[in-house]
């Protein structure tokens, strides 16, 4: 019986500057969304994650179950249950070298997004902000902070 199972920075996933990258450009395609909206103008994003980077590895899950039925002398009757239960990472062996088999990659959980924007400050240009962080990063509206970007002098 094959399972999945997690493996949350075991060594398996690239660092910190992987984090860094994926964040990076989930900031640069937001800015270029919001600053062609209109009313919006020049923006400047910061995006945080809840998580890293998260492998789902394959499991091998071998399982096996018995019963037996006892009578004693007299009379009585009692019925034992064992279930046991393994598992093991599933590998993959090139040669001498031998890494574990992961199903999928999952990627970090954005945790928060910081709008600056020049169109900042109308009820409707927030909201719209606000709107588009939620439906593209799945975050509730509390973790959405937009505000006006400060003049230049």
């Amino acid at each position: 019986m094959q399972s999945a199972q997690t493996a949350e920075n075991a060594g398996l996933t690239g660092g910190t500057s992987e984090q860094e990258e994926y964040c990076a450009q989930l900031e640069a395609r937001l800015e270029e969304i919001l600053s062609g909206m209109d009313g919006v103008g020049k923006v400047r994003v910061m995006v945080t994650l809840a998580s890293s980077e998260e492998l789902v590895l394959e499991k091998d899950t071998p399982s096996s179950r018995s019963q037996t039925n006892e009578t004693d002398s007299s009379g009585g009757t009692r019925i034992i249950n064992q279930m046991e239960n393994d598992e093991e990472t599933v590998y993959i062996t090139e040669g001498s070298d031998s890494t574990p088999y992961v199903v999928k990659t999952l990627v970090p959980k954005v945790e928060g997004v910081v709008v600056v924007a020049e169109g900042s400050g109308s009820g409707s240009v927030n909201k719209d902000i606000t709107d588009i962080a939620q439906a593209l990063f799945g975050i509730e509206a509390h973790k959405v902070k937009v505000v006006k970007m400060e003049e230049a002098k």
